[in-house]
């Protein structure tokens, strides 16, 4: 088990700092990450499961999201998703 998976094998390992780079990292707000991360949390306890490394289970979630949604930035720095429009 490498460093970064025994750093985050716990899902209070989950805080802002991994919101932020994650936010970051695949440019969304961090609203959205913690939105998925709810999301996250819904569906283990309602799958019954575990990961051996949450930051990258959160990670995959959000680029999951991501993707299904058509996110902007409006000129006053607001994210939406036009998705359904």
């Amino acid at each position: 088990m490498n460093q970064d998976t025994k750093k985050y094998s716990k899902t209070t390992d989950i805080d802002l700092e991994v919101f932020n780079i994650l936010s970051i990292k695949y440019e969304v707000p961090i609203s959205f990450v913690e939105d998925c991360w709810d999301s996250c949390l819904n569906w283990l306890e309602a799958n019954g499961k575990k990961k051996k490394n949450y930051k990258a289970f959160l990670a995959n979630w959000v680029k999951s999201q991501k993707s299904s949604k058509k996110l902007i930035q409006t000129e006053k720095g607001k994210i939406i998703d036009v998705s359904k429009l």
